[in-house]
């Protein structure tokens, strides 16, 4: 057997296990190399050595016992083994008994336990420390199942409200019984906001019933478990009893009321002052002390300047104010002069109250400090060693306090008056009460004594953590304990958030918004970085990606994300380089597979791992392009702007690019149609001319609106010939574009440089020149076509409108001579009756056309038209001088007209004499929203307005007229 194991020695050394082959009598005849390296033993001395030398001998008995019975059966038994140096560890051993070649020998198979043996105990502990939380808890834990209601609640809430184990209940409906009426719906409004991740926890102030009846506050804070798709299924949290608290605040709005009553009646003079030494009040007994009134002293600077004269008591005054203010316990006798020039010592102790104000009180203390200051002598150098500690010293005697120093007060809160009352055990958390007696009791003892720490509860409900030690004294026969305390609530908390720091580093890494993963490279057997595995991600990497826990952990970064080695980045050979180095990475990079930009962070801080923290920026991305779009082209039209056309100027004011032609373009009668039919039709007019000045210069050209109503085309290569070609098509498609509102018209100048010594600026001013020349020399038929086109759409809009303004045109003209108007007037009179309606081509369809009566609101728009049509007129040089007869032809003689309401005479000539004819061929024709009348009846209908609609003068002289023109006829004479 020994032999056949040598010739597998190979094998051997290759086991994970230690394999021992012994003679029966446990002789060691063969070892492997991981005996070898666990025992310590080279190769040669753990030859020939017994089993016994390397078992542990506390379990030496169990052991020779065990293999035993182990052997013969072949089963496996656990004992401790040691090594080389003394140390032991727990083993694992699987024993045969063979025989070869007629010799019987034991084969041993050892395996360390020690890693499971520890991994066992710290889940025993950390049950243990789970089942210590919760009975030792001071608060009450809870844990509510939102599926089934079920609620666990620790028996502390049994502690101070009556209950036992028993009758705490176990379902939420059951615990909601227990709660106050009125505080229900706060509840419900508490946990909606946690559940609609309004609040990060839910929290709430309410009453429960005690078993008693009555009811006790409870403060209750807990946070919801979520599901992946963000269903809350638990909630988990604390309560304490803030009843105390409640109470507390009570008394203390109680105390408020009591502290006018105080500063009234109060045996000690008072003074009350802001933090700016602003004194707001002083009480009778400071007057009766002092002498001063609150006139004499409205500042803590004028009190000091009156009462303390001398420069020593005024720099003592100075120094001591601070310190008193910042310390409500300690007190300060100074040398004060009164009003009547007496000299008094009195006592000054300062507090700051809850609202910021500084409260001083004044004790006169002269005949007591006469006699104080031999018994303040002797006790000086004990007083400077004991007030100046950074502890607390007391001593204390059958539980109360027979001497304190200030730091006493200062750590606990308390007054020197409240020490002394108090039993030195109403200090103590309850929590920590009954080890403080233990330990109190222990120091009357001559064991040996420990420093330990307690809570204690301060005057203003605060807790602190103290380190108390102590020793045995005896004073007047009776034991007596002296106690020295230092304040370690720091330290405790710095503890604590350590913890603390260590939970929220895990919930930030599950709740962080940014993707999170770590890694682990993977090399192949060459050595050469091939990939990397993940190892940990957070939610968000599953967000971001959309891809489940499960899928990614333990798998390769080419599993999860397959083809993204088809990026143009090497995302392997990037972070396994800064893995090795452990240095770090910061960039941003466009993934084509994943199709999105990320921002990107890594870093490495131990060889061949990293970490990588990411997040999409790809609406960024996009953002950013759209800004760099609109940084070079014009938002309205999307041809390019001014700022992109200076730039592609430079560049192409090369030779290579001569001839190098500029088109300049300035858009005709944009402001007649915004200010006639608002900016929205001049923007629509815009947007046409950049799309005609595109097709017909094409989409490659650098064309551009450098202003309002101005366009620049560049032609680069292009000369003076094909450039004004261009200007002539772009015209010609001007002239072909349908008009609406009016049909689209640009005037263009063109200029060529040939030659580089010419400044390109030239050639862009004379561009611009011939533009204005071309403007000037069209204008008058461009404002022609304009006016016309007008008119042509005002016929389009309503189908009566051309032949009511032909009608209204012959009626003004002969009406116009016969009584005797001049020809320039009558002029006027034509222009005005063919166009006073021009501003009804900006007024709905669906209003102009309405075939029945208009609403008040309908009524209002359509009452615009004169306004809109004296902005239309009084843009248009042609028809400037009857700007105002069009905004005047629907006043009314008695002033009831619009829009501006004018009365008789105010009202313009022309206006007065077109709204009788108006109103006549309105009436004697068809309307869509009424029937004609007769001519007979019509001039009834004026002669009844006359003096009211119309000039009564007028009105008779056109109903004359028109009966000489046809008296008797039922048929006009002007169809």
């Amino acid at each position: 057997m020994y032999n056949s194991i040598a010739n597998d020695r190979l094998i051997m050394d290759h086991a994970r296990d230690i394999i021992l082959l012994t003679e029966m009598d446990g002789t060691i005849i063969a070892a492997n190399q991981r005996a070898v390296d666990t025992y310590g033993y080279s190769s040669e001395e753990i030859i020939n050595k017994n089993i016994r030398d390397i078992r542990d001998w506390p379990g030496l008995q169990v052991s020779i016992e065990a293999m035993i019975k182990a052997v013969p059966e072949g089963i496996v038994y656990q004992t401790r083994h040691k090594r080389k140096d003394g140390s032991s560890f727990p083993v694992e051993v699987s024993a045969k008994w063979v025989v070869s070649d007629h010799q019987e020998h034991i084969i041993s198979i050892v395996r360390d336990i020690s890693q499971r043996e520890k991994t066992r105990e710290a889940l025993v502990q950390s049950e243990t420390r789970w089942q210590l939380a919760v009975q030792g808890s001071n608060d009450v834990i809870w844990d509510w199942n939102l599926d089934s209601g079920e609620i666990f609640i620790s028996d502390r809430l049994g502690d101070f409200t009556g209950y036992s184990p028993a009758e705490i209940p176990a379902h939420i409906d059951d615990f909601i019984a227990l709660c106050h009426p009125d505080d229900i719906d706060l509840i419900r409004q508490a946990l909606f906001a946690h559940f609609r991740k309004k609040a990060p926890i839910y929290k709430a102030e309410y009453r429960i019933r005690n078993k008693d009846g009555t009811y006790r506050w409870i403060l209750a804070r807990g946070q919801a478990l979520w599901t992946e798709t963000g269903r809350a299924i638990r909630v988990v949290g604390s309560a304490m009893d803030i009843d105390e608290r409640r109470r507390m605040e009570d008394q203390l709005r109680a105390e408020q009321n009591k502290m006018k009553i105080l500063l009234k009646h109060a045996p000690y003079g008072l003074v009350i002052m802001d933090h700016y030494g602003r004194i707001q009040q002083v009480n009778p007994m400071f007057t009766q002390i002092t002498g001063y009134v609150h006139d004499d002293i409205p500042t803590l600077d004028a009190f000091n300047q009156n009462a303390f004269p001398r420069e020593g008591d005024l720099l003592q005054a100075a120094r001591i104010w601070p310190q008193l203010i910042s310390n409500p316990y300690q007190s300060n006798v100074l040398r004060v002069l009164c009003k009547d020039g007496r000299i008094k010592y009195l006592e000054f102790r300062a507090s700051v109250l809850d609202d910021g104000t500084i409260m001083v009180a004044i004790a006169d203390v002269t005949a007591a400090r006469y006699a104080a200051d031999e018994l303040r002598l002797s006790e000086a150098k004990y007083r400077a060693v004991v007030e100046n500690s950074y502890d607390a010293i007391c001593i204390y005697q059958n539980e109360h306090f027979i001497f304190f120093n200030s730091k006493t007060m200062e750590i606990t809160g308390f007054s020197r008056e409240e020490l002394e009352k108090m039993s030195i055990w109403t200090l103590f958390h309850p929590g920590d009460l009954r080890r403080a007696q233990r330990e109190s009791r222990k120091r009357l003892t001559d064991l040996p004594q420990q420093p330990y720490v307690a809570r204690i509860i301060c005057k203003d409900d605060s807790i602190k953590h103290l380190e108390f030690i102590g020793s045995k004294l005896e004073i007047n026969s009776e034991p007596t304990i002296l106690v020295s305390a230092r304040d370690v609530t720091e330290r405790v908390q710095m503890e604590a958030s350590l913890i603390q720091n260590e939970k929220r580093i895990r919930t930030l890494f599950a709740n962080m918004l940014d993707g999170f993963a770590y890694h682990r490279i993977i090399n192949n057997e060459e050595g050469r970085l091939i990939d990397f595995e993940f190892l940990d991600i957070n939610k968000a990497f599953e967000e971001i990606l959309g891809l489940k826990r499960n899928e990614v952990l333990g798998h390769r970064f080419t599993e999860v994300l397959p083809g993204i080695e088809h990026d143009s980045i090497d995302w392997i050979g990037l972070f396994g380089r800064m893995a090795l180095e452990e240095s770090r990475l910061k960039f941003e990079a466009y993934s084509k597979y994943m199709d999105r930009w990320l921002s990107i962070a890594a870093f490495s801080i131990e060889k061949g791992y990293f970490a990588t923290v990411f997040f999409d920026i790809t609406e960024h991305k996009r953002t950013e392009d759209e800004r760099l779009y609109l940084s070079s082209h014009d938002s309205l039209t999307g041809v390019y702007n001014r700022r992109h056309f200076e730039k592609e100027l430079c560049k192409m004011d090369q030779a290579k690019k001569y001839p190098l032609s500029i088109i300049v373009g300035d858009v005709n009668g944009l402001k007649l149609v915004n200010d006639a039919f608002g900016h929205q039709q001049g923007d629509l007019i815009l947007i046409t001319i950049a799309r005609l000045l595109q097709e017909v210069c094409g989409l490659d050209r650098v064309i551009a609106r450098c202003g309002g109503d101005e366009f620049m085309v560049l032609l680069p290569e292009t000369d003076e010939k094909v450039a004004q070609a261009y200007c002539e098509q772009i015209k010609q498609k001007c002239k072909e574009y349908a008009s609406e509102p009016i049909q689209p018209s640009i005037a263009l100048g063109t200029a060529t440089k040939r030659d580089s010594d010419i400044d390109i600026d030239h050639i862009l001013s004379d561009a611009e020149g011939k533009m204005y020349r071309n403007k000037l020399l069209d204008s008058k038929s461009v404002r022609s076509a304009i006016l016309s086109s007008l008119e042509a759409t005002l016929h389009e809009r309503t189908m009566e409108t051309k032949d009511h303004a032909e009608r209204m045109h012959h009626l003004c003209v002969d009406f116009g001579r016969f009584i005797n108007l001049p020809d320039f007037e009558i002029g006027r009179l034509t222009i005005l009756a063919r166009l006073h309606d021009i501003g009804k081509i900006a007024i709905p369809d669906d209003i102009l056309m309405k075939p029945g009566p208009l609403s008040t609101e309908e009524m209002a728009i359509i009452q615009t038209h004169p306004e809109i049509g004296f902005r239309i007129a009084h843009t248009s040089y042609e028809l400037s001088f009857i700007a105002e007869e069009i905004l005047c032809h629907h006043e009314r003689w008695d002033g009831k007209g619009y829009p501006k309401g004018l009365q008789g005479e105010e009202i313009p000539m022309l206006s007065q004499i077109l709204a009788i004819v108006d109103a006549y061929d309105v009436m004697t024709h068809d309307r869509v929203y009424k029937k004609a009348i007769s001519q007979e009846e019509a001039l009834e209908e004026i002669s009844r307005h006359a003096g009211t609609q119309f000039n009564p003068a007028l009105a008779r002289t056109f109903v004359e007229w028109m009966q000489l023109q046809g008296q008797g006829s039922d048929e006009p004479s002007y169809q």
